[in-house]
Parts: structure tokens; sequence; C-alpha cells
């Protein structure tokens, strides 16, 4: 595989999506269709499309094993910041955890296995980030309006469709119609109060953290600061979090404010390094 010198780690993770788990969604939900189909046109027992459910897990496990491997020596090869990749490939469900039983069940010939034998070099350099010279000396990040005003729509019709279910006649209908509308409702709400908190949210400046219902804390006082992401694709959710001097984790969500995981990074390593800057660490 050509390999690419000095590329972004998200470049490398969103290559990875495309290059591992699109054959695999392909393989893990065409091949029971496939099998499907050719067992209605040559008159099968329709249960024999079973084994097309089995036959497609085998089929996508074995070309995530031998894909992912491909992926790892292109991706650790080309990114200058490998703890970061691993990092977010885990994150992102592309790769398992170090060690883990599922990450032994990756293909590696024995080309690949010298291959990433030399890579692990990479991994006793600290990772290197460049300082965002676009960023004024303070950020202040709020709540989204465009995302309360998106959420608010939405869900009116939720609740619209909630409350003429309500008035129907069927047991079953009215139930889950008032379900449906005190859910929207209560959403609806909770989305209003965030456009009419017009306070910051979250506060970054070179001195250190400040969050709503958070004390401030300095650079000095917290470390590992970062983006963490749980669960995938749409209903994956994000959270900025930092530990202190204590070993305890601060952990706050970020998915409605007026800044991206990405963006976010971003700015904790500037305010990071103008930290370190500073006070020459």
């Amino acid at each position: 595989m050509k390999i690419e010198k000095h590329i972004s780690v998200n470049k490398a993770i969103n290559y990875g999506q495309f290059m591992v788990n699109l054959p695999v969604l392909l393989f893990l939900v065409g091949t029971p269709l496939i099998v499907f189909y050719l067992a209605n046109i040559f008159d099968f027992p329709l249960w024999l499309g079973i084994i097309g459910f089995f036959l497609g897990i085998i089929l996508s496990w074995f070309a995530w094993s031998i894909l992912i491997t491909k992926w790892r020596i292109w991706a650790f090869s080309s990114v200058n910041n490998v703890h970061e990749l691993r990092r977010k490939a885990i994150q992102k469900k592309l790769i398992w955890k170090t060690g883990t039983i599922f990450e032994k069940t990756e293909y590696r010939s024995k080309k690949d296995k010298l291959s990433l034998k030399k890579l692990e070099e990479k991994f006793n350099l600290e990772d290197v980030f460049e300082e965002d010279p676009k960023l004024s000396k303070e950020v202040k990040i709020y709540y989204s309006i465009a995302t309360a005003l998106f959420v608010i729509i939405f869900l009116s019709f939720g609740f619209i469709a909630g409350v003429c279910l309500i008035i129907d006649d069927s047991i079953l209908k009215i139930c889950f119609g008032f379900f449906l509308a005190v859910i929207s409702l209560f959403v609806i709400i909770e989305n209003i109060k965030n456009i009419m908190n017009r306070q910051p949210q979250i506060i970054i400046d070179a001195e250190g953290i400040k969050a709503t219902n958070e004390d401030f804390r300095h650079w000095s006082d917290i470390y590992d600061e970062q983006i963490l992401t749980e669960g995938y694709g749409s209903s994956a959710e994000h959270y900025l979090i930092f530990g202190d001097a204590s070993s305890n984790y601060t952990k706050i969500d970020i998915v409605n404010l007026t800044t991206t995981p990405s963006k976010l990074e971003n700015i904790l390593r500037t305010y990071r390094i103008r930290y370190n800057k500073n006070n020459k660490i």
C-alpha cells in the first residue's frame, strides 16, 4: 500500500471507516440478503436463509481481520501523532483496545508483523501539537441556538402526533400518544431553556477551564484533558474530560454546545501550549 506522509489523524480515521467498515457492512448485510434471494429463486427451504446470517458474520469478520491490519500499517506509517490516532481509532470502534481477545483475531502475515513491529518505535515519542494562532485570549462556549431550534421544530411534530393519538378510541394508541407527547414536550422545554440561557457553559483561556456547575480549574491542576466519545455513529455522545491532582475525572457534556469535538480539541491544545509556553514547561 502506498504510504502518505504527514496526514491528519482525522483523515486517517475517516479513510479507515471507508476502507474497513464499509466492506464489513456490505458482507454483514449483503450476504444474508443474497442467500435469501437465492433460496427464493431456486425454491430452497427458506430456513436455509438463516445460514446467510451466520455466513455474513463470518465473512465480515474475516474481511475486517485482513483490512484492519492493512489500515494499521498505512495509518500509523502516515500519521505523526500515533498516540492520538490509536485513542481515536478505539473510540470510533475502528480497532479494539491493545491486548484484548478481539485484537488477537486480526490476521497478520509475517510481513505485516514485521511492519507493525517497526512502527512500535513511533510510540516511544510523544505526540506533537501546534498552537492555533487564530484563537483569541479567551474562548466562551454557549448552548447552540441552532441545535435547540432544530430539536424544538422536530419534536413539535412528535408532540402533535402524540396529541392526535390521545384523542383516538384505542387504549394502546392513547397510551403511546400520551408517552410521545410528554417526552416530546419535556425535551422541547429543556431546549427552550437552553435558548434562553445565554451564559457561557465553558470558558477556556491561558489560565485554565471554567465550566457551569464546576469550579475554575487551573492548567497546573489538571491533566489529560481530551474529548471522550461514547457510543457509535449518530448515537455517539461527546464529552470534555480532564483529571485532577486527586485522580478524579471531570466529565462535561458538549453535545448541545456551539462547538464540535474537533474544534474543542484544537482549543484545548492551543491553550495548553500557551500555558506551557508562558510558564516555560
